[in-house]
């Protein structure tokens, strides 16, 4: 049971950086301002890394032998 719970949240770290992945797309590809693009996707990537990372480390804490 418990392996089902770290498959699910292992597919949503990686739904998650797909998600990441279209945003940075779409902003390259759509800003007219190449420059604020780069800047707008430095930006989000180190947010959107900063938040797995942070989310990583919290559930890693979890003993998730209690759990059931």
């Amino acid at each position: 049971m418990i392996n089902i719970f770290l498959i699910f949240y292992w597919i949503l770290i990686v739904l998650a950086m797909i998600v990441a992945g279209m945003i940075v797309y779409h902003i390259w590809t759509y800003y007219l301002n190449k420059a604020l693009a780069i800047l707008t996707m430095g930006l989000f990537s180190v947010t959107m890394i900063l938040l797995i990372l942070i989310n990583l480390a919290i559930a890693s804490k979890i003993n998730w032998s209690t759990i059931f």
